[in-house]
C-alpha cells in the first residue's frame, strides 16, 4: 500500500509530528464514531480512504486535501439522521454582495458555508434530518456541525485557555509581548460563531489529562450539552483510552442530545427557519 500523504511527515530525512498526530486523530475519531454508531456506515471506511494505484492500493488521507466519510443513516429514538465525517472540510465565505439599508453587505444565508470568512476545521462531523439531501437540510436548518482541531504543541489544559483568574488585563500584556494563550480558545469561538449551523468546537491535544472529567474538559453554552466549546487530552501510549473514552462518552451524549424533539437547540432551529424564510 502507498500512501504519499506520508512524504509531508517524513520529508527530507525529517518528521512533522504534528501533521503525524493529526493523521493518528483522523483514525481515532473514525475509530470512535465507528464505536457509538456500530450500525452505521462509517464502520466500513476503507472504500473511502483507500484508492487503486498501480502497484495496488494508496491510502487518501493528504493534509490539507478535503476527505469525506458517508456515514449512512442513525436511528435515535424513532428518528433518523445523515452523518458524515469530514477531514480538512472548508466552509466557504459568503459571496453575494449587495445594497442594504445605506451600506454594501455580503451574505450567504441561508446556503451553508462560513457567513463571514472561509473556515476549516481540521475534522468536521456533521448530521443533517434524514429524507433531505445535504443542502436542502442546511438551508432548512435541519443540519449539525461539530468540529475537532488538532493542537499538537499543547500538553495542559492551561496552555490552551489560560486559568479562571487571570485577568482581562494581563490578557492584554501578553498580546502585546506576543504571548496570546485565549487564541485557541477564540478560534474554537469563531467555528463555532461564522460557520452556519455549528453546534459545537472543540481542540484535540496530547496532553496527560485535562482538569476533572476524565480526558475532557467542556462548557455548555446553556443547559443542554450543545451548543458548546471544549477540549479533549488525547495522546498515543499506554493512557490513550482515557481521552478517547472521554470522546467516546461525549458522542454519546450528543446522539441521546439530537434523539430528543424538545431540545432548546431544536426549538430554536424551526422558529428560524420560519422567521427568516
Amino acid at each position: 500500500m502507498v500512501w504519499s500523504g506520508g512524504d509531508d511527515v517524513f520529508g527530507a530525512g525529517q518528521r512533522d509530528v504534528a501533521t503525524l498526530y493529526e493523521y493518528w486523530l483522523f483514525f481515532v475519531l473514525w475509530k470512535t464514531l465507528a464505536s457509538v454508531a456500530p450500525n452505521s456506515q462509517i464502520a466500513d471506511i476503507a472504500t473511502t480512504i483507500l484508492e487503486p494505484t498501480a502497484d495496488g492500493f494508496g491510502l487518501k488521507l493528504r493534509r490539507d486535501e478535503f476527505l469525506p466519510v458517508d456515514g449512512g443513516v442513525l436511528e435515535l429514538n424513532g428518528r433518523k439522521y445523515r452523518m458524515q465525517f469530514s477531514y480538512n472540510r472548508t466552509f466557504p465565505a459568503a459571496k453575494t454582495t449587495e445594497r442594504r439599508f445605506r451600506s454594501t453587505y455580503q451574505h450567504s444565508y441561508p446556503l451553508s458555508g462560513s457567513w463571514t470568512r472561509s473556515m476549516r476545521p481540521d475534522f468536521t462531523v456533521t448530521f443533517w434530518a434524514d429524507g433531505y439531501d445535504y443542502a436542502a437540510a442546511e438551508e432548512a436548518e435541519l443540519a449539525v456541525h461539530l468540529h475537532f482541531d488538532a493542537k499538537y504543541s499543547v500538553e495542559k489544559i492551561q496552555e490552551l485557555f489560560g486559568t479562571a483568574e487571570e485577568s482581562l488585563s494581563e490578557e492584554k500584556s501578553q498580546q502585546r509581548t506576543g504571548i496570546y494563550k485565549r487564541g485557541d480558545l477564540l478560534k474554537m469561538h469563531s467555528y463555532r460563531d461564522s460557520i452556519r449551523r455549528t453546534q459545537g468546537a472543540y481542540i484535540l491535544y496530547p496532553g496527560t489529562n485535562s482538569e476533572e472529567g476524565g480526558g475532557g474538559t467542556l462548557w455548555i453554552g446553556f443547559h443542554e450539552i450543545l451548543p458548546g466549546l471544549g477540549a479533549f487530552a488525547i495522546r498515543p501510549g499506554s493512557d490513550k483510552d482515557l481521552g478517547a473514552l472521554a470522546l467516546r462518552n461525549f458522542l454519546l451524549d450528543v446522539l441521546d442530545h439530537l434523539g430528543q424533539k424538545t431540545t432548546r437547540r431544536e426549538r430554536l432551529a424551526k422558529i428560524t427557519r420560519r422567521i427568516s424564510r
